[in-house]
């Protein structure tokens, strides 16, 4: 550990310099807290970027001194993980390498054992009454020969939803992802720290962040509390799990406008039945894959007009509508569909229930709306 803490000083310092070549005005010290009021989102991307990687290097020479002063290392693994989840995909190669280093040498001796899974048995309700066509066990070729003829209901680049079956029955993942040992044995005994929303969905008046290790997640899914691990970049955090899992072939579709070369961003989505995604539409094309228990997805096509029939505007990518509040037959939700009545509560949409192995394509800017029906584990990619 003596000889990683030289090496994460030395790489500390030349984050230092060249986050002073960019911003100017950092003192050595306690960098960590000293940058983080520096990233945000309309900081200035050079700033921004440099901001990020001085923060995750000062995170894991904050890990490095909690080992040497003999503290539990859980304490030192948290401050490697505040260091990867914040600075993400703008961490340079040495870092990661680094931190990658550290946490195999801080890997516990003896994996948990629990016999606990995440779901014991999934019933996923009737199907829905308007079904996304399906594409059984596809590939990229069959994506693109059945999105040739432009399907029913299609957007502007002739595009629809599609409902993939079995297009991840193959993934390692599908066996092991309800096992919470196993989730546990990949996450240093649970101890690794992931962000997570707290609340039905981001639009909800009670609605909070945390960044609370896996464990502390694991077992509050398993209480039923509704807390959600949503869009984030489980893979580049912990590789491990990455392994389990394999790039579907239709995210290599050649579809209608697209360039030929396009970065393909993976994120993670692991929470409690009763999780929403709510109204809103992704700026690109996206295959959300389900691996743990069910989901239900309800689409709309893309514009004000997917949604309205009135002509109402719809500002940014988020539908101020609640489609749980406006479900149902109460008068709590017949008075919140009166309210909102320009709104296509009865038509204009499909549904979709996803479970294990299956996948949906979702073309950008169709508005969706998402549920767990059960405890789940989704991918989406986005392509």
């Amino acid at each position: 550990m003596a000889d990683l803490l030289e090496q994460t000083r030395a790489a500390l310092h030349d984050e230092l310099a060249l986050f002073d070549a960019v911003a100017g005005g950092a003192e050595d010290g306690d960098l960590a807290g000293a940058v983080l009021p520096l990233i945000r989102q309309d900081q200035e991307r050079a700033v921004l970027v440099a901001a990020l990687r001085l923060y995750a290097a000062a995170c894991l020479v904050e890990s490095c001194q909690l080992v040497r002063a003999g503290r539990p290392w859980p304490e030192a693994v948290h401050a490697i993980d505040r260091g990867l989840i914040r600075a993400g995909v703008a961490l340079r190669a040495r870092m990661r390498q680094l931190a990658d280093q550290m946490l195999a040498a801080l890997a516990p001796a003896a994996p948990p054992q629990r016999a606990q899974v995440l779901l014991a048995s999934a019933d996923a309700g009737a199907p829905p009454a308007r079904p996304v066509p399906v594409l059984r066990d596809p590939d990229a070729v069959s994506l693109t020969e059945y999105l040739a003829a432009p399907p029913a209901g299609a957007d502007a680049r002739g595009l629809a939803p599609v409902h993939l079956t079995a297009v991840a029955a193959h993934w390692p993942a599908l066996a092991r992802w309800n096992s919470v040992a196993y989730l546990l044995g990949q996450t240093h005994a649970g101890e690794r720290l992931v962000p997570v929303e707290i609340g039905r969905s981001y639009v909800a008046a009670q609605w909070s962040q945390d960044l609370v290790p896996m464990r502390v997640l694991l077992d509050r899914i398993a209480a039923g509390e509704t807390v959600y691990l949503a869009q984030h970049n489980l893979f580049h955090q912990v590789p491990a799990l990455h392994a389990d899992v394999l790039m579907p072939d239709c995210v290599y579709t050649d579809l209608p406008g697209k360039p030929d070369e396009t970065a393909v961003v993976s994120n993670c989505w692991l929470g409690a039945a009763g999780t929403v995604s709510p109204l809103h539409y992704d700026e690109h094309d996206n295959v959300l894959v389900q691996v743990v228990g069910c989901k239900l997805v309800r689409l709309y096509a893309p514009g004000p007009a997917g949604l309205y029939g009135d002509g109402t505007a719809v500002a940014g990518n988020t539908c101020g509508v609640d489609v749980d509040a406006g479900s149902g037959s109460t008068a709590a939700a017949a008075a919140y569909r009166a309210r909102h009545a320009g709104f296509r509560w009865h038509d204009g949409y499909v549904e979709c229930v996803l479970r294990p192995g299956d996948g949906l394509f979702i073309p950008a800017g169709w508005w969706h709306y998402v549920r767990a029906l059960t405890a789940s584990f989704s991918v989406n990619y986005w392509f």
